[in-house]
Order: C-alpha cells, then structure tokens, then sequence
C-alpha cells in the first residue's frame, strides 16, 4: 500500500484543485491480510504513485520522482533502488526476472515532462 505524505493548500472553497505545499514524500506499508494490521511502514523521499507489485521476496513499487524501489516483503527495508530516466505514475509489470516500468508520466507544476514516454526493463539478480 501505498500513502502520500503531500499537504495542499487551498486558495479559495469554490476551488476544485489546491496546490503542493510542502515537500513530496510518502510511504511505503504492508498490510496483514488476516488482521489489517501494518507490519512495516517505510518512508520514501518522492510520491509512490506506481503500484505495488510482488515477485519472490521482495516488491516493487516506483516514485514519480524516478526511481524504482524494491523493499523486502519481511521487514520493508530497501534492498533495491534503480534511478529511471524519465517519471512514472503507473503501475509495473514482473515477467520472471524482469521488472518493466512504463516511464513518461505528466507534467505538475513543480515538474517539467522529462524524457519521452517508453517502456524500460531491468533484471533484477
């Protein structure tokens, strides 16, 4: 599970949207599917906005600031960290040892598009 740790501001009630105020960063936790209870919570320096997905021992997720992160499912400690060439806000695919990551997520204010939209794959030992 993925939570977002991004305050907003709202100029005005009659706003729809608010704006960033503050620094972007989240968490990343797993959840026990019998009780719901947290078993981890790791914070994260940027939004994890892709998905989670699971493979072996470990999960993926990705940052929309870039990077692609692998906790370990028993304690949430980052054993994996792949800087992405372009930003993502969508969710990863795993095809045996391979990790494909769809990059080339929008613009927000404090971002600028960078790269062009592509699909990348990495092998992860």
């Amino acid at each position: 599970m993925a939570a977002l740790d991004l305050p907003f501001r709202m100029k005005s009630l009659d706003t729809v949207l608010g704006v960033p105020d503050g620094p972007e960063s989240g968490e990343i936790k797993a959840l026990s599917v019998s009780t719901g209870q947290v078993e981890w919570d790791t914070k994260v320096t940027g939004l994890p906005l892709g998905a989670a997905s699971a493979a072996g021992n470990l999960d993926f997720t990705t940052l929309f600031n870039c990077a692609l992160l692998a906790p370990n499912r028993a304690t949430g400690a980052i054993v994996y960290r792949r800087q992405l060439p372009a930003p993502t806000n969508a969710p990863i695919a795993i095809a045996g040892d391979r990790v494909l990551v769809p990059l080339g997520a929008p613009a927000t204010s404090k971002t600028k598009p960078r790269g062009k939209p592509q699909l990348v794959a990495y092998t992860v030992p």
